[in-house]
């Protein structure tokens, strides 16, 4: 250095002076330089942002509701302005966009096309409650600054990709509410620093990664509602941060995991409504934070844990739908914070713990569906905010506690299906709040409770089954909330003239069936317009329903009917009824059970009954209707049940009944009626009590006599054209047929008025109509009158196997395949007859003049004139003459051997030999 120091000053003046301007132009060089190093990297910067607004146009042009955006929020995006000002985006210091909140402005794309790598400064994303769809894209993990991610509450799809497992800052991360499935990535494990994972709503199915386990930092994990299954994973143990647990509605199955004991400062837990089994741990008595503990719906089993009575800062607590056995611990009473107690639809015996009345908070108590005993505590009139008690469905006993009428807030109260006795507490709506108010089935005695008469807050009264007496017309009050009363199989009198029934907009369903009730109602029960079901049987009623059933009164039933157009279940059966049915009643198209049964009415059916299209269930029975029953009947085709018992209907039942295939129950007995029964399962199947005391019943039951062989010369000569024939049908209705062209539709054969000839006649229609095989003709119908009878049979465009066989022609067209399905044809409805028609058939007269054959050459066995129906022990020789034709009767036959299948081998062997051979 002092070497240089004296060479620089042994330099001459002009050599200084050159190496002075030497640093004068290095400097300036320098300074020149430094600028533009200061504006490359503005200017870079400026190119970032540029680069960043570029990709949110480009994603906002994919939108697909752009019409929406010229006032929308969006509307602030251009390439005019700052993205730093765009609405929903922020940018820090520098200018970079760092954060994107666009929460439920309707947004609806996909995130295909979002350019994630464009954004490398984002720290949060938030576009919650959209209309985004589509898969997430892998790419999002381009985001790598990211802490926030809330895509909740839209439509994404498909899998959870595994890539975000390296968004390895995110704090918070949230796909709640979409439409997600496949399982949840192993990658997760990744997320150390992760606070909130929210994955609940959505389809993710598979098992909860052990990995879940690692990430220690959690404070809040939900999977709610989901497809997830297996065991919880003891790895949960280790989130010892964990306040909120939510794993609910999924399909988990096994134990409660003991590691969740270890979880301290849980405040939620919830494990309801998938399969868990075991017992409920007592150690979960440890987690004395718990504010929410949620263990219904699965299949837990063994008694409540005393232990779970230190969890005193529980404000809803719930175990119903479980196995759950024993009493009710009496630590239960230490709850005092509690709000909800719901154990219903459990097992759990013993008597209600009086401690119950120790937890003041208490707004709900549900113990409804176990097998409790004992009286109902009074302490429980201790609670001052109940709203609602639940103990529907046990066994307890005694009275309701008459201290209940101090609950002033109580709004739902079921104690029905239990033994309880006495009187109910009178003022059970002293706080005029009670909604719902269900005590039926049980033995409870003394009048409705006075203040139901003034509780307008009621929606639903339930007090049927029971021994309740007083007026009506005096304890019932004005209902406008009122959706369904019964108050059926009581004590209870009096008149229904002083309700206002303009005042029951919102009632449904009424029962006062089987009471004492008189009176008149008045005709403003037509202004209960949401009326779907009226039960008024088995009163004191008497009166008549006039013909205008908009004004339908009766001097015990003035009934509006005509204006109830939501009317589906209508009884008025057992009282004093003596009207007609006014024509009206169709105007109840909604009518699903029409009860009129038991009554004095009169007169006959309108044929308006057909207009109840819907109606499942028609009971007129124990009248005294007359005349015919109405055709229009026949179309009321979802009808399931039919009485129409003890009255005098007269003629035939219309077959048009044969079209109402859902019909399973009838009766008609003691009536007038005759004629041919509806050939259909319901009357072929009715019992004889259902048929009997009539006219003339005939036709396919066992308990009936045949119809005789109708004979309709006389219809037929009513015709115009004398060449029509009219004729049954089997399986019901009438067929008109012209002679001049039967045959191109129907194979018919005429048999001559012998005795003979009958009997083979008869023989044909009573085998065919018990057979049904796709290789035995179908008979269409019968003609019979003094000189000939007519067969019609289904038409068979080749005719006879004989004709075909004799034609050369037509036997070039049956090759071995067809000869083969013939014989296979044959031997199938011979099998079909002799072993599955009951009793069996024997043809007697199998000979290819009697196998038919279609286009396809497909086989069926025709006359049936020899047939016999084969009872056990049945002998030819019963008769004295040869059944067949010759030359292919089988030789059993001819020397009286008995009658078995065998002895048609002879006939059918023959044929094989005709069908494989010629």
């Amino acid at each position: 250095m002092e070497a240089s120091f004296f060479s620089l000053l042994s330099k001459t003046p002009s050599q200084l002076f050159r190496n002075f301007q030497a640093l004068i132009l290095l400097i300036s060089i320098l300074l020149l330089l430094w600028p533009s190093s200061s504006s490359l990297s503005v200017a870079a910067a400026a190119a970032a942002v540029n680069l960043e607004a570029e990709a949110l146009l480009t994603w906002k042009a994919t939108l697909q509701n752009q019409h929406q955006f010229n006032y929308h929020p969006l509307s602030s995006w251009s390439a005019q302005t700052s993205p730093c000002a765009w609405f929903g985006i922020f940018c820090n210091n520098q200018g970079s966009i760092a954060n994107i909140t666009l929460v439920g402005t309707g947004l609806k794309a996909t995130l295909e096309v979002f350019s994630f790598s464009s954004f490398p400064n984002l720290v949060s994303l938030n576009l919650q409650n959209n209309s985004l769809y589509g898969p997430i894209p892998s790419h999002i993990a381009n985001l790598s600054k990211l802490s926030f991610l809330d895509l909740s509450l839209n439509g994404f799809y498909g899998s959870i990709p595994s890539e975000i497992g390296s968004l390895v800052r995110l704090s918070s991360l949230s796909f709640t509410s979409n439409n997600l499935n496949g399982s949840i990535p192993t990658s997760f494990a990744n997320l150390t620093q992760l606070l909130s994972l929210g994955l609940d709503r959505n389809q993710l199915s598979g098992y909860i990664p052990q990995e879940i386990g690692k990430l220690a930092s959690l404070t809040t994990l939900d999977f709610t509602l989901n497809k997830i299954t297996g065991p919880i994973q003891a790895g949960i143990g280790n989130l010892t941060n964990l306040s909120i647990l939510r794993l609910g509605w999924n399909n988990l199955y096994g134990p409660i995991p003991e590691e969740l004991g270890l979880l301290r400062g849980l405040v939620k837990l919830d494990l309801s409504t998938n399969n868990l089994t075991g017992e409920i741990p007592a150690y979960l008595g440890n987690l004395t934070l718990l504010d929410n503990l949620f263990l219904s719906s699965n299949k837990l089993s063994g008694n409540i844990p005393s232990e779970l009575g230190k969890l005193t800062s529980l404000s809803d607590f719930q175990l119903y739908t479980n196995r759950l056995t024993g009493p009710i611990p009496p630590s239960i009473g230490n709850l005092s914070r509690l709000n909800m107690l719901a154990f219903s639809g459990n097992q759990l015996s013993g008597s209600i713990p009086e401690e119950i009345g120790m937890m003041r908070s208490l707004i709900v108590i549900n113990l409804n569906t176990n097998v409790l005993t004992g009286s109902i505590p009074a302490s429980i009139a201790n609670i001052p905010n109940i709203s609602y008690i639940g103990f529907a469905g046990n066994r307890l006993s005694g009275i309701v506690p008459v201290e209940f009428s101090n609950l002033t807030f109580l709004q739902g109260f079921d104690v029905p299906a239990n033994k309880l006795t006495g009187s109910l507490p009178p003022d059970i709506c002293i706080g005029g709040v009670l909604k719902v108010f269900t005590a039926y089935n049980n033995s409870l005695t003394g009048p409705i409770p006075r203040s139901l008469k003034n509780c307008s807050t009621l929606t639903r009264l339930r007090l049927e089954k029971n021994q309740l007496t007083g007026n009506i017309s005096q304890d019932l009050g004005v209902y406008p909330d009122l959706n369904y009363a019964d108050l059926s199989d009581n004590k209870l009198q009096g008149e229904l003239r002083s309700w206002n029934w303009g005042s029951l907009y919102n009632l449904s369903t009424l029962k006062l069936a089987r009471n004492n009730i008189s009176g008149e109602i008045p005709a403003e029960v037509g202004k209960a317009p949401h009326l779907n079901l009226l039960d008024l049987s088995s009163n004191r009623l008497t009166g008549l329903i006039p013909g205008e059933l908009s004004q339908l009164r009766l001097y015990s039933l003035s009934l509006n009917v005509g204006n109830l157009s939501y009317l589906e279940y209508l009884n008025l059966a057992a009282n004093n009824l003596n009207s007609s049915i006014p024509n009206e009643l169709g105007n109840c198209t909604k009518l699903l059970s029409l009860n009129l049964s038991t009554n004095q009415l009169t007169g006959f059916v309108p044929p308006e009954i057909g207009d109840l299209k819907a109606l499942m269930s028609l009971d007129l029975s124990h009248n005294f209707l007359t005349a015919d029953i109405p055709r229009e009947i026949g179309g009321l085709l979802f009808l399931e049940t039919l009485n129409l018992s003890h009255n005098s209907f007269v003629g035939s039942i219309p077959p048009g009944l044969a079209n109402v295939l859902s019909l399973r129950d009838v009766n008609v007995s003691y009536n007038q009626l005759e004629g041919p029964i509806p050939d259909m399962e319901s009357f072929r199947r009715a019992p004889f009590e259902a048929l009997r005391n009539n006219r003339d019943l005939c036709g396919n039951n066992s308990v009936l006599n045949p119809c005789p062989l109708e004979n309709p010369t006389a219809k037929a000569g009513k015709q115009s054209d004398a060449s029509i024939i009219v004729f049954p049908i089997l399986g019901g209705g009438i067929l008109l047929i012209s002679l001049a062209t039967v045959a191109a539709f129907f194979v018919y054969r005429r048999i001559k008025a012998r005795k003979a000839n009958w009997r083979a006649f008869r023989s044909e229609i009573r085998a065919l109509t018990n057979i049904k095989h796709r290789n035995i003709v179908k008979l269409y119908g019968f003609f019979s009158n003094a000189q000939h009878s007519l067969l019609v049979y289904e038409f068979m465009e080749r005719g006879s196997l004989r004709s075909v066989l004799d034609d050369a022609e037509k036997a070039k067209e049956l090759d071995w395949e067809d000869r083969v399905k013939i014989v296979k044809g044959i031997a199938s409805a011979l099998s079909y007859m002799h072993h599955d028609c009951r009793p069996p058939i024997v043809h007697r007269d199998i000979s290819s003049n009697n196998v038919l054959l279609d286009l396809d050459f497909e086989a069926k066995l025709s006359d049936f004139g020899t047939a016999r129906l084969l009872r056990p022990d049945d002998r030819v020789s019963t008769t004295s003459f040869a059944a067949g034709t010759y030359g292919y009767m089988a030789p059993g036959i001819v020397f009286h051997f008995f009658l078995s299948f065998l002895v048609l081998i002879n006939s059918f062997l023959n044929e094989i030999f005709l069908c494989l051979v010629f």
